[in-house]
């Protein structure tokens, strides 16, 4: 199944199936390797990243084109 198949597969799901999923896959990428403990790291990482969207020093791309990207890399 590729990944779009997959996006519209969850954009079908109920709310709560939604939430059922996630909580899957979340518990699947602690089980493969995930870190958790990571997470506070990437909290940091994410909150620097957006400074620097927000103080104009870096632009960020729309969701589309990054999305195009990787179907184009990744195929669809």
């Amino acid at each position: 199944m590729s990944v779009i198949e997959l996006e519209r597969a969850f954009e079908k799901m109920s709310a709560q199936e939604q939430e059922q999923f996630a909580e899957w896959y979340e518990q699947r990428l602690a089980r493969d390797g995930f870190a958790p403990a990571n997470e506070s790291e990437w909290t940091v990482e994410i909150e620097q990243r957006l400074e620097e969207i927000r103080s104009g020093k870096v632009q960020g791309l729309p969701g589309e084109f990054v999305m195009a990207e990787l179907r184009r890399r990744y195929g669809s």
